[in-house]
């Protein structure tokens, strides 16, 4: 699930804006280089019940707007394909640029890092822009 600061429109969510990726390496390639490919995601629109706070209850979002996304996969087919690649990282990128907030601005979408000084929660206060993280999935539970 990917939590939202300020209230996003509904209709910008799509693969091309929320992306999931996964490492593949092909195994004719001589050079060992590893691709990132989008992995397949339904969206889900929600509203939080507390702005940015996950474990606090969510519902279906009803109308034009949402403060959060959930992106459901088939994890046998997510576990598959990092097993094949033989590396356990997933990518989420959010392209600030092409999701609009509710007030038709670009979602900011940077997340500046803690350690730089006077941060602010999230973001650098300019529309749009990449928002990525990852994780490491346990492929061996």
């Amino acid at each position: 699930m990917i939590a939202f600061s300020e209230p996003i429109e509904i209709e910008d969510l799509d693969d091309q804006s929320v992306m999931l990726l996964v490492p593949h390496k092909d195994s004719d390639d001589q050079a060992g280089l590893v691709c990132w490919c989008q992995f397949p995601a339904s969206l889900q629109p929600l509203n939080l019940t507390m702005p940015c706070q996950l474990n606090n209850g969510s519902q279906a979002a009803t109308g034009a707007i949402c403060n959060a996304v959930r992106l459901r996969i088939n994890i046998g087919q997510l576990i598959n394909a990092l097993t094949r690649a033989g590396n356990n990282t997933v990518r989420v990128q959010v392209h600030g640029d092409l999701i609009r907030d509710d007030k038709g601005r670009g979602l900011d979408g940077n997340h500046l890092p803690p350690w730089l000084p006077t941060v602010p929660k999230t973001g650098d206060g300019i529309p749009g822009g990449l928002f990525e993280s990852w994780f490491k999935l346990d492929t061996n539970p």
